[in-house]
């Protein structure tokens, strides 16, 4: 059938109606004159033979050396144009096995069709501006048709694709391809939060690194600052040669053909664990899995902390050191349990639970996973501490374990250090997990091990955002509101007489933000908001400069971060 399109391809009267009968319905063909001179014939040709080549593209990535004849017949522009429907990967299987493609300078019309499927990619999404693509120095078309895929597959809108926040860092990913980093980064991040050099498709802050995947599964991860360094406080990871080992282990980028011939499209960091969201929904994971944060159906933690008591563990001179460390005769907090018995998977591996959904969103927050389908099911695994996976209980759970309480179709979901929020597509909020702090939007309960709905003085929030021990939530109209801790002005609120300095309990409207917010993120003691123009808007600690070049330790009303 290709063949016989292409060769049909020529500039007569029959060649002109073979390829009208082949375009299958194409609006706007010309119709034939018996006037017509021979120039018009050839623009008739012409112009069938582009409608045409929309039909044609789908068959173009099995063309074999015995269809290159009638391919090499098509002019340039008809070739081109057929090319802009193809996809970045069709186009560089073509140049490596299509003779014509073969020959000097021939890669030019490759190129070209590149560029016109990257425009069109751009007209369908409506940018405009700064978010319309264009080729840099140095790259390609197919370089950027392959990144425009990605965008779209990671539903990135606006000017800002992605905000992600940690403790003491920030990435800010635009919809080019742009990446920034502020914060606590060590000295494998230059100049102190500017530009990568490649493209980005999406970055995650985490608490020992910050990584960036490009548009064909290339990662990059730079370790931030407190896990490099030396001595210091309780909760780093350099307090041992086994520390340093598992903090090499997370550090190390997977290599691009882990994932097979998905691509990944978004991640998600916890304390020493990933996970990565394909372009197909399918979730891959990494890293520590003493929890069973990695939702491979196993985890070791009671094992574990069996053998250390009973002294049959090489780490048990290490946890009595700890525990000197920490006061004598207590125990070192349970964070540093899970990093002193974690064991790692070798590299990503697909998590089967969720093989037959099809995932929109990864979280991951210290040694706990939440994951959202597109039914609007969230499935929530690893640990349960004070209810942190809303399932009623504080049993660790080491395989995806959907939260069937939530009876609506969830639209988003996010992932704090001890709680959580949902975001229904009614606009309610419900959240479950730690409350001392008020995190959760209500007084009285000091945790919920059950999602509880947030009373708030609207039901037309589109995103959530966890942090600490606080909470954002973003309204239709782009107005932001918070709740929770307040003690660096993380909410993003002054102090009132009646409440305690260091608490916000009942969410309010943050104050100081002049435009329509478009995207939100909370790390540890910090809040983001980015308006439609990619402006982004910064309140909370800046003590490690997460919030970009402040000259304060805290902010504590909204301030641009540059």
């Amino acid at each position: 059938m290709l063949r016989r399109a292409l060769t049909t391809t020529t500039t007569t009267t029959r060649g002109v109606e073979g390829l009208r009968a082949r375009a299958d319905g194409a609006d706007n063909i010309p119709s034939k004159s018996s006037s017509s001179s021979r120039a018009d014939d050839e623009a008739r040709a012409s112009a069938n033979a582009v409608a045409s080549a929309k039909y044609i593209a789908p068959s173009l990535s099995s063309l074999s050396s015995s269809s290159n004849d009638a391919f090499d017949a098509l002019p340039d522009d008809v070739v081109a144009y057929a090319l802009s429907f193809c996809d970045a990967k069709t186009l560089k299987t073509l140049t490596r096995t299509t003779r014509r493609f073969a020959a000097t300078g021939a890669c030019a019309v490759v190129e070209r069709g590149a560029a016109l499927g990257v425009a069109r990619r751009m007209r369908d999404e409506g940018c405009e501006g700064d978010a319309v693509l264009k080729a840099r120095e140095g790259e390609s078309w197919m370089d950027v048709l392959a990144f425009a895929e990605a965008r779209g597959e990671a539903r990135a809108v606006g000017v800002v694709a992605s905000v992600s926040a940690s403790e003491n860092a920030t990435t800010v990913v635009t919809s080019s391809g742009e990446s920034y980093v502020w914060g606590d980064v060590s000295a494998l991040v230059k100049n102190d939060g500017g530009l990568f050099a490649r493209r980005t498709v999406h970055a995650a802050a985490g608490y020992a690194c910050v990584a960036r995947v490009g548009c064909e599964n290339t990662f990059h991860v730079d370790a931030l600052a407190q896990s490099t360094s030396g001595v210091g406080s309780p909760g780093n990871f350099h307090q041992s040669s086994t520390m340093q080992d598992e903090l090499r282990k997370i550090l190390t980028p997977p290599s691009a053909h882990a994932f097979g011939d998905a691509r990944v499209v978004q991640i998600a960091l916890g304390r020493l664990h990933v996970l990565a969201r394909t372009h197909d929904g399918k979730v891959f994971s990494w890293g520590g899995d003493a929890a069973g944060q990695l939702g491979h159906g196993t985890h070791r933690v009671g094992e574990a902390i069996a053998r250390i008591s009973l002294g049959r563990s090489s780490t048990a001179s290490t946890v009595r050191r700890k525990q000197r460390m920490h006061g004598g005769g207590g125990s070192p907090p349970l964070h540093q349990n899970f990093l002193l018995l974690d064991s790692f998977a070798s590299g990503p591996r697909q998590i089967s639970a969720l093989e037959e959904e099809e995932v929109v969103k990864v979280c991951a927050s210290r040694y706990s996973s939440i994951v959202l389908t597109k039914s609007g099911k969230v499935f929530s695994f690893g640990d349960n501490r004070e209810g942190l996976l809303g399932l009623g209980d504080s049993i660790v759970r080491c395989s995806p374990t959907c939260v069937a309480t939530v009876k609506e179709h969830v639209a988003d979901v996010c992932l704090g250090a001890h709680h959580a929020l949902a975001v229904t597509d009614d606009g309610l909020v419900y959240s479950w997990g730690s409350n001392r702090r008020k995190q959760l939007g209500f007084v009285g309960e000091r945790l919920s091990t059950w999602p509880a709905l947030v009373e708030l003085e609207t039901q037309d929030v589109v995103r959530c955002a966890a942090g600490g021990a606080h909470s954002l939530c973003l309204t239709a109209d782009g107005v932001v509101y918070s709740f929770g801790a307040n003690d660096d002005h993380q909410c993003g609120q002054k102090h009132l007489p009646s409440m305690r300095s260091d608490d916000e309990c009942s969410p309010r409207v943050v104050p100081g933000i002049p435009t329509k917010i478009v995207e939100i993120a909370a790390g540890s003691k910090h809040s983001l908001a980015v308006d439609s123009s990619g402006t982004v808007y910064g309140f909370g600690s800046n003590e490690k400069g997460q919030l970009g070049k402040i000259e304060r330790s805290v902010v504590s009303m909204a301030h641009v971060c540059t």
